[in-house]
Parts: structure tokens; sequence; C-alpha cells
């Protein structure tokens, strides 16, 4: 048990175990720059959410061939053309 090619593998036990050592010794057994990375893109993800939602929002797309109001089952054969949509109502 716990053999990657043996007849029972256990998948994630890699990665348990290395969450069991992470939680018991803490950011000391990371590599030397992880904790700065990963700070870092936490950071800019935070900052580009943050400006997404103060940002003006853009203008919502147009619906240009009018298929607003048409059901989904009508909609690929709207936009694919009159073999497609004949095709999809037989």
């Amino acid at each position: 048990v716990g053999d990657p090619h043996g007849p029972y593998p256990t998948p994630y036990s890699a990665i348990y175990r290395a969450m069991a050592i992470f939680g018991t010794q803490g950011l000391a057994v990371l590599p030397q720059h992880c904790a700065a990375l990963m700070a870092l893109f936490f950071t800019a993800a935070l900052l580009v959410n943050l400006a997404r939602d103060l940002l003006p929002h853009r203008l919502a797309r147009q619906d240009t061939q009018g298929l607003a109001g048409w059901g989904a089952g009508k909609q690929p054969g709207r936009q694919a053309g009159r073999q497609a949509g004949l095709a999809s109502c037989s």
C-alpha cells in the first residue's frame, strides 16, 4: 500500500504528507523564496481583483444577430447557417 506502481497506489499520500509537514514545522520547510513569492502573488491577485471591482465596467456585448430571445436549442442553427438549423430541427 502506498507504492505508486503497486496494486494499491495512494496518489494523494505525498501531498497529504507534505501538508502535514508544512502544518507542523511552518514556513521554515519551504524553499528559500517560496514564502515571499506566495505573498507577492497573493498581493498581486488582491490588487487585480480590487482594480476590477473599482474600475467602471465596460459596455455590455451587443447582440448583433438578434439571438437574445431565441432558446438555446435554436441558437446553434441560427449561428451556423441554414443547413445546420434544419438538421437540428429534424
